[in-house]
């Protein structure tokens, strides 16, 4: 990803190939788009594990994104 202290939008992009292993990450981009409560989750959960290693954070994510798409 890249970063730029410079702008005052912070913004990330993810591009996936559709069909590829990686475009279920758009079923939970529309699950987030219509859930309020579980935005706040996803939030809440990014917060309390954004101080862990990396993987770790990563980690928890992949949790909870497979529970979100199960």
């Amino acid at each position: 990803m890249l970063v730029s202290s410079d702008k005052e939008i912070d913004l990330a992009c993810q591009v996936v190939i559709l069909g590829s292993q990686y475009d279920v990450f758009r079923g939970f981009r529309d699950r987030l788009n219509n859930d309020i409560a579980l935005v706040q989750a996803y939030n809440a959960l990014k917060l309390k594990h954004f101080d862990l290693p990396y993987e770790q954070y990563r980690d928890a994510k992949a949790a909870f994104i497979e529970r979100v798409l199960s």
